[in-house]
C-alpha cells in the first residue's frame, strides 16, 4: 500500500510504501468471520486465569492474553489472544453494568 502525505512545507509530496507484518493478514481475517461461542473449557481456563483482571476491572494486554493461551494451549488454541482480550473486557463491562444496576 502506497500512502502519500503531502506536507505543508514548500509543498512537498512524501509517498511512504507500507508493509504488513508477519500474521497480520490473519488476524485482519479473522476480524468477522471467526465469531462463534465459547465452550465451557474455554470460558473456564479464560475466567481461571484472567479472575484478577476482572475482579479489579482492568483489561488486559497483549502479553497477558498470550501468557493465559500458552498456560492453557488445548483449550485456548483456537482463539486469538483479541478474543481472548475482548473476552475479559466485556466480563469487566457486565461487572460494572451490575454494579451501577446495584
Amino acid at each position: 500500500m502506497i500512502i502519500t502525505i503531502k506536507s505543508t512545507h514548500m509543498n512537498m509530496f512524501f509517498h511512504f510504501i507500507t508493509e504488513r507484518r508477519d500474521g497480520e493478514d490473519e488476524e485482519r481475517t479473522e476480524r468477522g468471520s471467526d465469531r462463534r461461542p465459547w465452550t465451557l473449557p474455554e470460558v473456564r481456563a479464560v475466567e481461571k486465569h484472567m479472575q484478577t483482571f476482572i475482579t479489579d476491572l482492568v483489561t488486559p494486554g497483549k502479553l497477558d492474553c498470550l501468557r493465559v493461551k500458552r498456560r492453557c494451549g488445548a483449550a485456548l488454541r483456537d482463539r486469538s489472544w483479541k478474543q481472548i482480550k475482548f473476552y475479559v473486557y466485556n466480563r469487566i463491562l457486565k461487572k460494572r453494568k451490575m454494579q451501577n444496576n446495584d
